[in-house]
């Protein structure tokens, strides 16, 4: 787990891609990082949407939740108008990976963004946070 620096953490892109023995998921931000935490957790707690408590389908058969803090994906102005930071899809399928099944996003609620992932079967993985990416390779 790491903690955010201050301020608002915006999300621009999520991406997931096979590299060699490893996939990787990677979330992209303007300007710093928020806090994370990423952990595996049971089906029933990683295919649940934040806040409403409904259940979302995510592939697979181990689920490594990614809890973004301090992290949004639209920008509120003054004028009362938003901004998507992040337009692309709630959830991405896997093409070329090895163990990732699908990434699905499972909450955007009061500052924290919720991702699962869902894996064919639990697997070492490590984080990477630098520059504008916390990326999740999972081997």
């Amino acid at each position: 787990m790491r903690a955010a620096d201050t301020g608002t953490a915006y999300l621009t892109a999520v991406s997931v891609a096979g590299a060699g023995c490893a996939d990787r998921v990677a979330f992209t931000f303007s300007g710093r990082l928020p806090g994370y935490r990423v952990e595996y957790r049971t089906a029933a707690q990683a295919q649940i949407q934040d806040a409403s408590g409904l259940h979302v389908d995510v592939a697979g058969g181990a689920f490594l939740v990614v809890r973004l803090a301090d992290a949004q994906t639209a920008r509120a102005h003054a004028d009362g108008s938003i901004a998507p930071t992040y337009d692309g899809p709630r959830r991405l399928p896997a093409t070329d990976t090895r163990h990732v099944q699908e990434v699905v996003k499972t909450g955007d609620f009061e500052a924290v963004v919720t991702w699962a992932i869902g894996l064919d079967d639990s697997r070492p993985f490590d984080v990477l946070a630098s520059g504008r990416r916390i990326v999740v390779e999972i081997g």
